[in-house]
């Protein structure tokens, strides 16, 4: 019954009251069949990774995969590798989420999962995003919103268009991104999968900012942080380190102001959150946008280094993504500090979000 739950507690984001139930299945002494062991160990290892700890995820889902491999519980095996990869995504240990996805996606193509197969196939487009494989991730990404669509999963088709959503930012394309975001927010909203909802605002605030509507965007963001404090559900350390510049920009750029955007935006309910959020409508351009990184002096590798600093990635991160030497990484940030006129990775970062290089 527990195990059967997972789903329920995890769209509902009632994180708190499953790790609490699934804590005590875990340490009933020897009376849990190894397939339902299995089953509650990926269940609570992918509520450890949500509330940030991501030692015990990482533990809960080794024993899975052991325990299920021991059996020849290939389902159960698939599902504790791909938790493996979100963690180490998580980390940003890429090589690792890679060794663990791509045999979870074989695993569950094999017993024919069809659910599973999509959001590994989602999960392989985050793989080529890394590798700055823009074509194949977006591949992937449409891949798996048609296989969700096809399954009518719409929890599966909002978090396809989150990952197309993401790609068409990087591009710069905010009236795409937004509308993707949006529909990702609506489908989410629908289903009433608050976590979900919370991630989709903030995105759409993160377009808002792009768009110089900093008062919408600090309203959001303010209302995100006070809905993640109530869901117990931290911001990873990746999504921090890509957040914090654009709130300094947001800040700089509202001034005094900025708190008391901020303060409205904790004060809103949900609803009236997704309500303003669905009102991040960009428009778009007709004529070509003047480049500033290009401006400045970048070269088209420093241009990308640049993004990624402003993605939140360390220079290892960024090293394998563009397959350079860290050495040779460091060089670039160096230059591009120096370029820019700024003296920190922070800065950099926001320089990009303010001239819409990000």
């Amino acid at each position: 019954l527990v195990a059967g739950l997972f789903p329920y507690w995890f769209f509902r984001a009632r994180f708190i009251e499953g790790r609490t139930w699934f804590e005590r299945v875990l340490a009933l002494p020897g009376v849990v069949p190894a397939t339902i062991r299995v089953k509650v160990l990926h269940a609570a290892g992918g509520f450890d990774r949500i509330a940030g700890g991501l030692l015990r995820a990482e533990a809960r889902a080794k024993e899975g995969e052991a325990l299920a491999r021991a059996g020849g519980d290939q389902s159960g095996r698939a599902k504790s590798l791909n938790l493996l990869a979100e963690i180490a995504e998580d980390r940003e240990e890429h090589a690792a989420a890679a060794a663990s996805r791509k045999p979870a996606h074989a695993l569950f193509r094999e017993v024919g999962d069809r659910f599973w197969m999509a959001v590994t196939t989602d999960g392989l487009g985050d793989l080529a995003l890394v590798r700055q494989d823009i074509n194949e991730a977006e591949r992937r990404y449409r891949e798996a919103l048609a296989l969700f669509a096809e399954l009518g999963n719409e929890w599966g088709q909002a978090s396809a268009l989150k990952d197309l959503g993401q790609l068409a930012y990087r591009r710069g394309d905010f009236p795409l991104a937004a509308s993707a975001w949006r529909e990702s927010l609506h489908l989410n909203w629908r289903q009433h999968q608050p976590w979900h909802v919370e991630g989709r605002i903030e995105s759409l605030a993160v377009v808002a900012a792009a768009i110089g509507d900093h008062g919408r965007a600090a309203r959001l963001l303010g209302a995100t942080a006070a809905l993640s404090e109530v869901l117990g559900t931290p911001l990873p350390p990746r999504r921090r380190t890509a957040l914090d510049p654009i709130v300094a920009v947001i800040r700089a750029e509202l001034g005094d102001g900025f708190a008391a955007e901020w303060a409205a935006g904790r004060a809103m309910t949900i609803d009236e959150a997704v309500a303003e959020a669905l009102l991040v409508v960009p428009v778009a351009s007709a004529t070509p946008a003047f480049d500033p990184a290009r401006a400045a002096g970048l070269s088209a590798r420093e241009r990308d280094v640049l993004r990624l600093i402003a993605d939140g990635r360390s220079n290892q991160a960024i090293a394998e993504a563009v397959f350079l030497s860290r050495g040779t990484v460091t060089k670039h940030v160096e230059h591009i500090l120096n370029k820019l006129g700024v003296d920190s990775r922070v800065a950099a970062a926001a320089w990009a979000i303010r001239n819409g290089v990000a």
